[in-house]
């Protein structure tokens, strides 16, 4: 999705939230920059998720969907994370919150 917007550093527009700011810590790569505002940071934060998300699958989620039948050759990455989270959902829809406490 295109933003209406210029994509350069304004001192007047927020900080980037914390969230914002963790996620770029964790990954310094992805602004290229040190100063970026809250909508510079959204712009960026989604590319990345979109092209890691087009990715190939982990072997983690691989192993998890194949174990339960419902891996499919070709899935990427963000297809096995949704289908994960929808397992778990229903999973978590049987049985009480206690099961799943450690």
């Amino acid at each position: 999705m295109k933003l209406p917007f210029d994509k350069t550093y304004d001192p007047n527009f927020p900080e980037p939230s914390e969230n914002q700011k963790a996620f770029l810590e964790r990954h310094p790569n992805i602004a290229g920059k040190s100063s970026v505002d809250a909508r510079e940071a959204h712009q960026l934060i989604g590319t990345f998720i979109t092209g890691m998300r087009a990715t190939r699958p982990s072997d983690r989620q691989k192993k998890f969907l194949m174990d339960r039948g419902r891996w499919t050759e070709g899935m990427t990455r963000g297809q096995a994370y949704d289908l994960i989270g929808s397992i778990l959902t229903a999973s978590s829809a049987h049985y009480p919150a206690s099961c799943f406490d450690a």
